[in-house]
């Protein structure tokens, strides 16, 4: 049974970024989304991802976008050092197999019909992210609602990527999502705020020891 990862997303400051790595985060995630409270500008970004680096040599950044250009994903592509993106909008196979230089986390809802069309995906999806169910016109995730994990823990796997469990997650409630779901990673934002936005390094370092925790349950 491989331990079950930790990303961390919507970080704006150095200072939260080392207490992820500190606390054990895999991935932390920079938002690029419109829109978002939690949206960086490409140089804060790229001096972020400076900071990241500097203090660890195996944590992932991830350049998480929505419903953006093309365009746009390369430029931030071309101005900060991304290995990984994560799309959290509508983005079909076709826009996805575009970015066939780079990894991608792509998000769905949980959603069995949605989930179905990643099955056998493009090479370079290394994981599907499954969030709660979107009503008609919302992006997926950023709700703070949390699903049925134990649907997800039945739900056929077959020819899917990894599976990154999101959605409501908190430090009193992740280690039951990972019993129950076992994903590949953990991904965490809202659940990790002292207020819309905002991070509390408490938090983070909660969430992160509540994994660690599970892991070694």
């Amino acid at each position: 049974m491989h331990n079950t990862r930790i990303k961390i997303c919507g970080i704006r400051q150095p200072d939260h970024a080392q207490c992820a790595i500190d606390a054990g985060a895999n991935y932390i995630g920079l938002v690029f989304a419109e829109g978002s409270p939690r949206q960086l500008n490409i140089p804060d970004a790229r001096n972020l991802i400076a900071e990241i680096c500097k203090a660890s040599t195996s944590v992932e950044p991830v350049a998480l976008f929505a419903n953006q250009p093309l365009e746009f994903i390369r430029e931030v592509l071309d101005n900060a050092d991304f290995r990984i993106v994560q799309l959290h909008g509508d983005e079909d196979r076709a826009f996805v197999e575009s970015l066939d230089n780079i990894q991608v986390f792509k998000a769905v809802p949980f959603d069995p019909e949605k989930i179905d069309a990643w099955r056998n995906p493009p090479p370079n999806v290394s994981a599907l992210l499954i969030d709660a169910p979107t009503r008609p016109g919302e992006l997926t995730g950023g709700s703070g609602q949390t699903f049925d994990w134990d649907a997800l823990a039945n739900l056929d796997k077959t020819a899917l990527p990894p599976i990154i469990l999101a959605g409501g997650l908190t430090p009193d409630n992740v280690a039951q999502a990972i019993a129950t779901a076992r994903p590949f990673a953990v991904d965490v934002s809202s659940g990790v705020e002292s207020s819309k936005g905002v991070k509390s390094l408490e938090l983070i370092r909660a969430f992160c020891d509540a994994v660690h925790s599970a892991n070694s349950d």
